[in-house]
């Protein structure tokens, strides 16, 4: 009597080794991320998901980011109107304290430093009295352009919208461009 395994038997383990390292895989590359790698990411989603929104909508939203509190919410436009409603941000898992399922706030370790809603002109908005800034997402689809800068122990980090569908770019402390 032959003793050992059979083809089936060993494919059904490959299956089920390849079944758990697809469930862990994503989980621990995310513990060697940075917290601005994570953000950038994050930003792309929330950007990408309003922007469909708006169009299959037909509305508009804005993303509006808060330097003083540390954080950005969504407002959605009723349609025919002018009336902003704050979105309830519930897939987002927010971190702010106490809980706040309308607002996603940056970790401790990351600082909104400034928005500028154009890439043509690097001022800056006016920071000192910490206003909120709108950035515009319209029924069509368009996203008004912007550059977020962001700080961390590394140095300042910008990420800025590129085109009319908004494709997130993230620029290192020690790139000058823009």
């Amino acid at each position: 009597m032959k003793k050992g395994f059979t083809f089936i038997e060993l494919m059904v383990v490959m299956v089920l080794m390849g079944i758990m390292i697809s469930l862990v895989a994503p989980q621990f590359g995310s513990m060697f991320r940075s917290e601005i790698e994570k953000e950038y990411q994050l930003l792309t989603r929330i950007v990408h998901a309003i922007r469909t929104e708006a169009i299959l909508g037909n509305t508009s939203f804005y993303l509006v980011f808060d330097p003083k509190g540390q954080h950005l919410h969504i407002e959605k436009v009723e349609k025919g109107t002018a009336k902003r409603e704050e979105l309830e941000l519930k897939w987002l898992k927010p971190a702010c304290e106490p809980p706040n399922e309308a607002k996603h706030c940056f970790s401790e370790e990351l600082r909104l430093e400034n928005v500028s809603l154009s890439q043509n002109q690097p001022s800056f908005l006016a920071f000192g009295d910490k206003k909120k800034v709108d950035i515009e997402i319209d029924s069509s689809g368009f996203v008004r352009p912007f550059v977020v800068w962001f700080s961390d122990s590394e140095g300042e980090w910008k990420i800025q919208s590129k085109g009319v569908m908004g494709k997130l770019e993230m620029i290192p402390p020690n790139d000058q461009s823009l």
